[in-house]
């Protein structure tokens, strides 16, 4: 499967992860606009950056469709620095994110075809051989600047080993 940039689908391995949080649920897109901006303000507030860069996903836990009816949950995160203060972690949730293989799409020039990508990833090729969408863990979208206000994103769909859907219906 190749997405509207070019790149081909591929499967990726994330480590456990440990992000800071703020959760959004909400209409569309309108529930990931107000969950960064919130979680910009936050960096902001307490000058994070400044201590160093911060990695930035967003989990997908309720799909984010071009129907601006339809409910999206969408948590805008960074990964969690390991010397930030409890006073600090205290305004933010805590997640723990599962390790685990992704299949994941090749690089979006920004939320443009975020719905299309999303759709398209559990038709790839690459799953079968035992591989399923795992759809009760979120969907993960990993960010990259690009230049001062344009990022570059990935979607990662989460996957499980087929078997695993056996024994959990046993």
């Amino acid at each position: 499967m190749v997405d509207q940039s070019g790149f081909s689908n591929s499967l990726t391995y994330f480590r456990p992860l440990t992000l800071a949080c703020v959760r959004r649920d909400g209409v569309g897109a309108l529930s990931v606009a107000d969950a960064w901006r919130e979680l910009r303000g936050w960096i902001a507030t307490f000058a994070l950056e400044a201590r160093g860069p911060l990695t930035r996903y967003g989990l997908i836990h309720k799909p984010v469709t071009e129907d601006e009816t339809c409910p999206a949950v969408f948590d805008a995160c960074i990964e969690l620095p390991p010397c930030l203060e409890p006073a600090i972690r205290g305004k933010l949730a805590i997640q723990q994110i599962c390790g685990g293989v992704y299949i994941g799409s090749g690089a979006l020039d920004g939320h443009a075809h975020l719905v299309s990508t999303m759709d398209t990833l559990g038709d790839d090729p690459l799953l079968g051989h035992g591989l399923t969408l795992d759809a009760e863990r979120p969907l993960i979208v990993c960010y990259q600047r690009k230049c001062a206000r344009h990022w570059s994103l990935t979607v990662n769909a989460p996957l499980r080993w087929a078997a695993d859907e056996v024994s959990r219906a046993a």
